[in-house]
């Protein structure tokens, strides 16, 4: 190989590997910017190796609330499957429906107060119904053929990330228009599919809140698949309110209601950090970040209308705000209540099941 050739053959390989650098370069920032967007699994994580002695009893499940409907009425249960992507029974699923409007934004009672008197049942798998004061039921049927769930697939904004799903049709969209617009059309109802579920970005909450991770967003929850509430913390801000503001549990729409042994302390759930509902086999949670809440909190779960002196909201912001001065810069002045739970171990959940907290 003369020099001419030499000189040729190093030239392509600084080339190449030139190349191949920006190449990486690109990918690396591509990954940064849309990697929390990925598709990958949400089970298989395990709990941490905490001794049996070390898990000490501290209340008892109370209630377990399940919403088909994003904003939808709550569907109370005795028992139900912790999953991934939240709770499960029989063939309902927690937060498996949204609403959007058509220019792509979701819809929740923060809006439309009213969205919390809409009833979903689920008669056989894939078959879904839906009531309203005033409204005709609606039957939705899910497709089960996999080029049908593409022609009628959606995408619609959730905060900061974009959803997909199955578009659940015209029928569905004029019912729900009707019920909330008292028009034929403007809003549609989307089903949630694992064929088009993504992980939602968490960041950049978890760099305030390290144990947050995409695979604890669940289906079309706000933020995670599962939220636990005190009825001890409830008490102590009802003895705040006056009579006729006065709030249940399901002003704050958990999943998991607990009640302390011995009365409790009201609020002692911030603090915690790994839960266990039930005996030695029940599903294993961990708390990744305290609830901030909103106007939605006013709503009247059974009666659909607002609170018209904001509360338990403005009672709610007088003494329960955030204390991290990094997470008060990001997420303002929202008190909080509740905590939001990742799952760990799956697992069944009983109304009357021991709530363990763990201590590593």
């Amino acid at each position: 190989m003369d020099f001419v050739q030499k000189l040729a053959l190093r030239q392509s390989i600084i080339i190449t590997l030139s190349s191949s650098a920006i190449a990486m370069l690109f990918l690396s920032v591509w990954w940064w910017r849309n990697g929390c967007k990925m598709t990958s699994k949400r089970s298989g994580r395990k709990p941490p190796p905490i001794k049996q002695r070390d898990w000490s009893l501290t209340g008892y499940l109370t209630e377990v609330k399940l919403y088909p409907l994003k904003s939808g009425h709550a569907v109370d249960l005795s028992e139900a499957e912790a999953t991934p992507l939240g709770l499960k029974s029989g063939f309902l699923r927690d937060r498996f429906f949204i609403v959007f409007d058509e220019s792509g934004n979701f819809v929740t009672g923060r809006k439309y107060p009213e969205m919390v008197l809409i009833k979903v049942t689920a008669p056989r798998d894939g078959h879904y119904v839906f009531s309203a004061p005033g409204s005709n039921e609606l039957n939705i049927q899910i497709p089960e053929a996999s080029k049908e769930k593409k022609n009628r697939k959606f995408k619609c904004r959730l905060w900061n990330d974009r959803v997909c799903g199955i578009d659940t049709g015209d029928n569905a969209a004029m019912w729900i228009s009707q019920f909330l617009l008292k028009e034929k059309d403007g809003l549609r109802i989307g089903f949630y599919d694992a064929e088009f579920g993504v992980e939602r970005c968490v960041s950049p909450l978890n760099q305030i809140y390290q144990s947050l991770t995409p695979g604890d967003t669940g289906a079309f929850s706000d933020l995670s698949a599962f939220l636990l509430i005190s009825e001890d913390s409830v008490a102590e801000l009802n003895g705040r309110l006056g009579e006729d503001d006065k709030v249940s549990c399901g002003n704050f729409r958990p999943n998991l209601v607990f009640k302390g042994i011995d009365d409790g302390k009201p609020f002692e759930e911030d603090t915690w950090e790994w839960i266990r509902i039930g005996n030695e086999e029940g599903p294993v949670f961990r708390n990744v970040k305290p609830c901030t809440r909103c106007i939605f909190t006013t709503v009247d779960p059974e009666k659909g209308v607002k609170n018209g002196n904001k509360e338990p909201l403005a009672t709610l912001k007088s003494y329960r705000q955030l204390s991290d001065r990094k997470a008060l810069r990001l997420e303002g002045t929202a008190p909080v209540m509740g905590i939001n739970l990742g799952l760990y171990s799956e697992g069944a959940v009983h109304v009357g099941d021991p709530v363990y907290i763990g201590k590593l």
